[in-house]
């Protein structure tokens, strides 16, 4: 997994890929969860609290913002990665949001076997953070909803 703190990303970068988290939250109605991620990734990266994350959607929205700032592969796989942590962050990534993703990750140059590996490495990422409970079984039960 990227360490996004490794990136250096720059302000737009940030303000991108929060705006992208948040594209996909609002697929199926943003979870106060959801919110939480985005607004901790943001407040980590650029010290503060977002005021206003939805004034930050045209830089996902329209073709061009979205394209220049993806022509780095790590901040593209980036964007995919924290798009797909979004979708899981309620428990569940719905259809709607993958779909929703891999179109981000298309317009972001990721192909889409690559979104597929990085949607698998985060659910791997998740299952192995629950690894520690003392009921394998629970935790089996958990996996199989991811």
């Amino acid at each position: 997994m990227t360490d996004t703190n490794k990136l250096n990303l720059s302000t737009e970068q940030v303000q991108a890929l929060a705006a992208a988290m948040l594209s996909v939250a609002r697929v199926d109605g943003v979870h106060p969860a959801e919110e939480a991620l985005i607004a901790s990734f943001h407040q980590e990266h650029l010290g503060g609290p977002a005021s206003d994350l939805n004034a930050l959607l045209p830089l996902v929205e329209g073709e061009q913002p979205l394209a220049k700032l993806a022509a780095d592969q790590d901040f593209a796989e980036t964007l995919v990665r924290l798009c797909v942590m979004t979708g899981y962050a309620d428990g569940h990534l719905s259809e709607p949001e993958w779909s929703h993703i891999q179109a981000l990750a298309q317009r972001s140059q990721v192909s889409s076997e690559r979104a597929q590996e990085i949607r698998t490495e985060v659910k791997d990422l998740l299952v192995a953070s629950l690894s520690h409970l003392p009921d394998p079984e629970s935790v089996a039960n958990v996996a199989k909803t991811l």
